[in-house]
């Protein structure tokens, strides 16, 4: 496994999906972008205004959150803005145990 330098967090690791591009990015947040390994690329989560919410139960079930979120969004009157989505994964993740949990975020306008 390849060590990522400036790494802040050991445990959280971030899976980011760029909404209208095809993909998943899977990934660390670091301190700094100035060292950035070979095989690697740098991503910034820009800044703004984002919903969240908390995944409970197999990560199969996933979509089942992602549209709890879009209603959410919808009954709010938010409107999902076209950047992007990411998740939050910690050691509460345990993939498809049903008691695995993990936060996921969509950006909104």
């Amino acid at each position: 496994m390849e060590v990522v330098p400036g790494r802040k967090n050991g445990i959280e690791t971030l899976g980011v999906i760029k909404r209208n591009e095809p993909g998943y990015l899977a990934g660390v947040q670091v301190e700094s972008l100035s060292v950035v390994p070979e095989g690697m690329f740098s991503y910034i989560i820009p800044a703004g205004r984002y919903a969240g919410m908390t995944h409970k139960g197999p990560l199969s079930k996933i979509k089942e959150t992602f549209d709890m979120i879009i209603n959410w969004l919808s009954l709010m009157n938010y409107e999902q803005y076209d950047i992007v989505c990411f998740e939050v994964y910690d050691e509460r993740f345990r993939g498809e145990d049903e008691a695995s949990e993990f936060d996921m975020y969509i950006q909104i306008k």
